[in-house]
């Protein structure tokens, strides 16, 4: 966990709440890089080699969890 990420927005969002900074300012700064390292992630992602079906949710008919690459994942649909 980086304590400095956590220090710095907390900062950041008093900063806001004292009307030093705008919100909508806050946020780009913010989501601009995030949003580049997430699309980045998605394209290295790789199926799972495993795949194992765990369940079948009873109301909807449809596969409820599975046995992924790094352990169970539980989704419906």
């Amino acid at each position: 966990m980086d304590y400095s990420f956590t220090a710095r927005i907390e900062e950041e969002f008093d900063e806001v709440a004292e009307g030093k900074m705008k919100w909508n300012d806050m946020i780009n700064d913010f989501y601009s890089p995030f949003k580049k390292d997430v699309d980045k992630q998605l394209k290295l992602r790789k199926e799972p080699k495993v795949k194992r079906e765990l369940g079948i949710d009873p109301v909807s008919g449809k596969e409820s969890s599975r046995e992924l690459e790094y352990g169970p994942m539980v989704q419906i649909g």
